[in-house]
């Protein structure tokens, strides 16, 4: 089975919240739901997060305020478990679409990017980052 991107995996839970229809998922009216700007399988632009702060009676709130789709996702599984982390982290719902997500990580990004402070302590020095001038040795 293909492993599918956090926003692929919105777009497929919402299908099936919806009964697989997907005139239901896009005129759906649940603003509240942190997955609804990424229900399209697609990320919003901000004309778009403007038109459902509009909708959502929220106007004076920034484009910028939305979850990242891990995180939407992470928001979806706290509400679905009643706010308990012990009941996120042993989901038993392993058919869910957002189940490899609800931890809020993306298992696939494990090891990529990081803190330079946190490679720092681990013995790695940041030396390598520096610019040497060659005319200078």
């Amino acid at each position: 089975m293909k492993k599918l991107t956090p926003i692929k995996s919105i777009r497929k839970y919402c299908l099936w919240c919806c009964n697989g229809s997907t005139k239901e998922v896009k005129l759906c009216p649940i603003y509240d739901c942190p997955l609804h700007p990424y229900r399209m399988g697609k990320r919003p632009n901000s004309q778009a997060l403007l038109n459902l702060n509009s909708q959502i009676g929220n106007e004076d709130s920034k484009a910028t305020s939305f979850l990242t789709p891990v995180k939407a996702i992470r928001e979806r599984c706290r509400d679905c478990s009643t706010y308990s982390t012990k009941e996120i982290r042993n989901c038993k719902h392993t058919d869910c679409d957002l189940h490899t997500y609800r931890m809020g990580k993306n298992p696939s990004r494990k090891g990529i990017g990081g803190n330079k402070k946190l490679n720092s302590k681990k013995g790695h020095s940041d030396s390598s980052n520096k610019i040497v001038d060659r005319s200078m040795i």
